[in-house]
């Protein structure tokens, strides 16, 4: 039997069933957030970069407002830089190397900085560009780095023959990135070669070499 609406059977409705507005508010919220997040606008990838560091510390507020200085400096046609803070895979976390390959797989991010073994690891299955001829074409200049940690051999099948080429830019020089709060030692920078846009991923590479290239920081008192 359906019973009247009176104030002490609405308070009893509520005190027990409290629970079922809480759900159904709570999947409303949700509702809304996947809808805002699949419909946003999102600028195409050849006028995006991303950069992907492994470095759970980094400020990625700073780092944000680096590569917004940049884009407005060298390529104002971008339309956005983004910059994701990865769990550091030093082996104490084991999802932290799930997480870089998955965004590898899934084709994520332009810019790389990994530590040396993740580097080498995915550098050897044709993860990375080849940064040789932007070097000879004067796009990248590197200076005086020592690029030996960057080389790797690599081939594209198991009938191919194993090809030399620079895969990445050590930045065991570029004590610049712990002005956010990133060790740069062991660390190498590297393209995404499925990143759909080389030739700005490179321009804010070269960027970043030639600004966070920096000694390391003399300690006060020292």
């Amino acid at each position: 039997m359906d019973k009247p609406l009176t104030k002490e059977n609405i308070q009893n409705h509520f005190h027990y069933g409290w629970w079922k507005y809480a759900v159904m508010a709570i999947c409303v919220l949700v509702g809304l957030n996947l809808f805002f997040t699949t419909t946003r606008y999102r600028a195409p990838r050849h006028l995006r970069v991303d950069w992907y560091i492994s470095s759970s510390g980094a400020n990625q507020e700073a780092l944000l407002a680096y590569m917004e200085e940049a884009r407005l400096l060298i390529m104002p046609d971008m339309e956005e830089v983004n910059c994701v803070v990865m769990m550091t895979n030093d082996g104490s976390d084991p999802y932290a190397g799930m997480q870089l390959s998955t965004f590898l797989m899934a084709g994520e991010g332009t810019i790389y900085l990994l530590n040396a073994n993740d580097f080498k690891a995915y550098a050897s299955q044709g993860v990375m560009l080849a940064l040789d001829d932007y070097i000879t074409a004067g796009d990248l200049n590197t200076g005086d780095l020592d690029l030996s940690g960057g080389i790797i051999s690599r081939r594209e099948s198991d009938d191919d023959p194993y090809v030399t080429a620079l895969l990445g830019i050590p930045a065991d020089e570029m004590f610049g990135l712990w002005d956010f709060n990133v060790d740069n030692r062991g660390m190498v920078f590297c393209v995404a070669s499925m990143s759909g846009n080389n030739e700005n991923a490179v321009k804010m590479l070269d960027y970043m070499v030639q600004t966070l290239t920096k000694p390391m920081p003399v300690p006060d008192g020292n």
